[in-house]
């Protein structure tokens, strides 16, 4: 799984009252929701040491839903490698099997 797919699969999540109060006190009084990916990362500092992955997805939601895209980047990706330690945001993760051999000959048929 990569990032984007990653998103696809969690972006449904709905938003609670919970993550509406923290984005109001803490995203919005200190204007992080403004410094796109820099606000983000004064977020995850201030508040963000033993934070879940699943308030992460419901910051990243609300996030893109309140036109921060920026900031909720940084809350995917925090999630992502919070879930998949050690797998590039942007992983191809395809299945390749068998070798060109395998392939048919189109050249000589």
């Amino acid at each position: 799984m990569n990032l984007s797919e990653y998103k696809r699969v969690h972006r449904g999540q709905s938003v609670t009252k919970d993550i509406r109060d923290r984005w109001s006190s803490r995203v919005t009084t200190n204007h992080w929701d403004t410094m796109g990916r820099r606000g983000a990362e004064y977020y995850l500092d201030r508040y963000g040491r033993n934070i879940g992955v699943a308030k992460l997805i419901k910051l990243a939601v609300y996030a893109t839903i309140r036109g921060a895209p920026q900031f909720a980047e940084v809350m995917w990706e925090k999630a992502f490698e919070k879930e998949h330690p050690g797998v590039p945001f942007h992983s191809m993760d395809q299945d390749i099997t068998g070798s060109a051999r395998e392939l048919p000959d189109i050249f000589h048929t």
